[in-house]
């Protein structure tokens, strides 16, 4: 899910849903922040959920990671 406010997105789904973030990745140049999260108790998961906060207006989108 494309963001714009990373803070407000995490207490929704860190400590609202209770998602556990696996790895958070920043873009060489500065262009997007990507945070895997995925359901606590589950780190050896197949499925995690992708939060991206763009920058510059970048189009919103729902993505789900199925790892392999």
């Amino acid at each position: 899910v494309r963001v714009t406010d990373i803070e407000e997105s995490l207490r929704f789904y860190r400590d609202g849903l209770g998602l556990v973030e696996s790895r958070r990745v920043e873009n060489d140049k500065g262009r997007y922040t990507l945070i895997f999260l995925h359901a606590p108790g589950d780190e050896g998961a197949k499925v995690e959920f992708e939060i991206t906060q763009g920058k510059k207006g970048m189009q919103a989108s729902a993505v789900t990671i199925v790892k392999g």
